[in-house]
C-alpha cells in the first residue's frame, strides 16, 4: 500500500453551530437545532459536554427527534453529588436515539477493587 500526495484539495469547513442558550437554561427548558450534517451533530455534543464539565453539576440530555434533522437539548436535573474529578461520558441508549450525559465519580479505591476481583477470579485486568 503506498499513500500519495495531492495538492490543491480544499480543507473541508469546520462544523458552526449558533451560539447555544446554555447558561440561561433552567431545569425543565430545552431548545431545538436542526443538524444537517454529521459532523454538526458532533460538534453539538462535545459544546454541550464542555458547557456541562465547567459549570458543575448543570446537567443535559441530548435526543434526536424521530423522523427529522432535528436535536432537542434539554436542561435537567442537576447533580446533587459534586465530586473533585467528575468523568463525563455519554450513554447511548439501544435505538440510539438518546445520548444522555451522566457524570461518574472516579475513586482509586474502586479501581483497586476491580483489579483485586479480577486477580482472584484468575482473569487478567488488562488484555
Amino acid at each position: 500500500m503506498s499513500i500519495t500526495i495531492e495538492k490543491g484539495i480544499p480543507l473541508p469547513e469546520r462544523a458552526k453551530l449558533p451560539p447555544l442558550p446554555l447558561a440561561e437554561m433552567e431545569i425543565g427548558d430545552s431548545f431545538l437545532i436542526e443538524i444537517k450534517k454529521h459532523n454538526h451533530y458532533t460538534a453539538l455534543v462535545q459544546q454541550v459536554q464542555r458547557f456541562q464539565k465547567k459549570h458543575l453539576p448543570k446537567k443535559f440530555s441530548i435526543r434526536k427527534v424521530p423522523a427529522t434533522e432535528n436535536v432537542r437539548v434539554f436542561r435537567v436535573e442537576d447533580d446533587n453529588q459534586q465530586t473533585e474529578s467528575p468523568s463525563i461520558s455519554p450513554t447511548v441508549s439501544a435505538s440510539e436515539s438518546e445520548i444522555v450525559f451522566e457524570r461518574k465519580e472516579q475513586s482509586l479505591d474502586n479501581s483497586a477493587n476491580t483489579t483485586a476481583t479480577a486477580s482472584d477470579s484468575g482473569e487478567r485486568p488488562f488484555g
